[in-house]
């Protein structure tokens, strides 16, 4: 196949490094694009297994849900348009076969539109791979069915777009919890399919801590979609008569699935590089220096197919998203054109709509850092999206996750309405810089009534983990309960307990707290409960100083117990 740069075309001539980048998306058409801006004479050949060079397929789902109208939005670049603009050679529906690294040469089988199939070689000074991941397709009967897809391409999205036109379901499943498949399952809902999703751990999203996977599923119900947790799909049917569908799980039970969505985790692309003799680490992905070059220095790799290492702890790991795929497709190009930029790795930093609802975390979750082997501590605080006078207030969740010895922030998540990204924005910025809960609870971060509290949401589960962690006022997380020979203290009013009370709790009013001291036996474990915590901080710092030194309220209060009594 004969390369654009072979045509002899006015204005073109291309006498620098081959920069050969395999697959397109995010981390190989970032990399083409800064190549060019890097060297004007490189001879830059973006090779691509499917039919598009670069597309939004963070946006699929919302294609289908009809909130991205025009499916063209999604295209961000053709090869007319990358020639065009960058003096890139594109070949789409090529795949790369074989890299001999000796010869600096990559084979490459071609299929035409009309179905023939070429092959040819491909010379290289610096070969970028870029090949991201593939969907895991579970072990499943019946996974090959007429009304069985994934979420990953846009002909992957334009099989559901049109199943649902032509087909008309009536009701769909998503195998899988994570971000594609909740995703998903939204726009169904949009659709008005009659939804459910099952996911074969315990909680929803898995990667975040158990109270968030719950509140996620919660939206989702209160949507109308049914959520099921430790179970998996066996079996798919499908009738070609009724077009209709039904999943069996593994507990026997039968559910309606016309259509079935498949996102039950993604695998690294990496066959090419280990056939190519290339290391391969723990977590499953190509390993990279920081430079992202792999043991071949005229290889370099970015993307979901490289572990890369965790900027919290250091631990090699995995990251398929999207914004880190993009930051090292941009310092692979820089580096195969001779430059020596570094990554310095990844944070995880994530955020997704659920419904009405938006979740968000950055960093170690709470099971991920007792993992790392981190002297764990968490903080999590409800508190409104901006200031309570000003309408339109909606309570934010949120949870830090720090290191007990040296205060020092490792992850955080928050869940609610609004506000929910900026506060994950924050913590991302802390855990890159370091910074300490001492540092948090000081951050000036801007403040008017619509969007925030004079002190931020930030501020104050900074101000109680540190309150926690001295004695002032000490806490206890939700999960840690029950304790034995405890005395359950409800400080909440008399319309709030009513309303949800609690089995053995004692209960005094804040407000009646310090006229009715004497019901309580000061030598005894005394946990204090609040609606969302901050008002029996107050009560826990009343019953110090009069005495009850086995006094601690549980962090974030029943808002908190109720996530684990769904």
């Amino acid at each position: 196949m004969q390369s654009i740069f072979d045509l002899g075309l006015p204005g073109m001539e291309f006498n620098g490094p081959r920069i050969v980048i395999i697959g397109g998306v995010a981390a190989g058409a970032t990399a083409a694009a800064r190549a060019r801006r890097q060297d004007e004479t490189a001879r830059i050949t973006l090779i691509e297994r499917g039919p598009y060079v670069s597309f939004a397929n963070c946006g699929l789902p919302y294609r289908v849900s009809g909130d991205i109208q025009k499916r063209s939005s999604l295209v961000l670049q053709t090869p007319e348009g990358f020639f065009s603009r960058y003096r890139v050679d594109v070949r789409l529906n090529t795949e790369a076969t074989a890299i001999d690294r000796e010869a600096r040469v990559v084979e490459l089988t071609t299929t035409e539109e009309d179905g023939t199939v070429e092959q040819h070689e491909l010379p290289y000074d610096a070969l970028i791979l870029a090949q991201g991941g593939s969907p895991i397709m579970p072990p499943i009967e019946g996974l090959d069915g007429p009304q069985v897809f994934r979420m990953w391409t846009i002909p992957d999205m334009d099989g559901v777009h049109s199943r649902i036109e032509q087909a008309a379901p009536e009701s769909a499943l998503v195998v899988g919890g994570g971000f594609i498949g909740l995703e998903t399952a939204e726009a169904f809902i949009k659709r008005g399919l009659s939804t459910t999703v099952v996911e074969a751990t315990p909680t929803l999203m898995p990667p975040a801590d158990t109270e968030f996977g719950l509140r996620i599923a919660q939206s989702l119900r209160a949507s109308g979609a049914q959520v099921i947790t430790g179970l998996t799909v066996t079996r798919l049917a499908y009738d070609t008569e009724t077009g209709r569908g039904t999943a069996h799980l593994s507990d026997g039970r039968e559910i309606p699935a016309d259509i079935v969505l498949v996102a039950a985790g993604v695998r690294p692309n990496t066959e090419l590089a280990q056939s190519a003799g290339l290391e391969i680490g723990p977590s499953g992905g190509l390993v990279v220096n920081e430079e992202l070059r792999t043991a071949d220095p005229a290889i370099l790799a970015a993307g979901d197919m490289i572990e890369v290492r965790r900027r919290v702890d250091g631990r090699r790991v995995r990251v398929p998203l999207a914004g880190p795929a993009n930051r090292q497709g941009r310092i692979a190009a820089i580096n195969a054109v001779g430059g020596s930029a570094r990554y310095v790795g990844a944070l995880g930093s994530s955020v997704f709509k659920v419904m009405e609802d938006t979740f968000a975390m950055t960093g170690l979750s709470e099971k991920a850092a007792r993992e790392a082997g981190f002297d764990t501590g968490t903080m999590v605080v409800h508190r409104g999206s901006h200031a309570g006078y000003y309408p339109g207030a909606t309570t934010l969740s949120l949870k830090l996750v720090y290191n007990k010895a040296d205060h020092r922030l490792l992850g955080a998540q928050a869940f609610g309405a609004e506000g929910v990204e900026k506060r994950i924005d924050v913590a991302a910025t802390a855990l890159a810089g370091k910074l300490t809960l001492d540092d948090i609870a000081e951050l000036d971060l801007s403040y008017a009534p619509p969007y925030s509290s004079a002190n931020d949401p930030l501020n104050m589960a900074a101000f109680a983990a540190l309150n926690d962690l001295s004695g002032y006022s000490p806490a206890i997380s939700a999960t840690e309960l029950p304790v034995a020979r405890a005395t359950m203290l409800d400080v909440r009013t008399y319309g709030e307990s009513s309303k949800d009370p609690v089995d053995g709790a004692v209960g005094i009013p804040l407000d009646e707290l310090r006229m009715r001291m004497d019901e309580l036996q000061k030598d005894a474990r005394i946990l204090v409960l609040s609606r969302d915590g901050y008002e029996s901080h107050i009560a826990t710092r009343q019953l110090k100083l009069a005495g009850f030194e086995k006094a601690t309220y549980i962090a974030g209060g029943m808002l908190s117990l109720k996530n684990y009594r769904k």
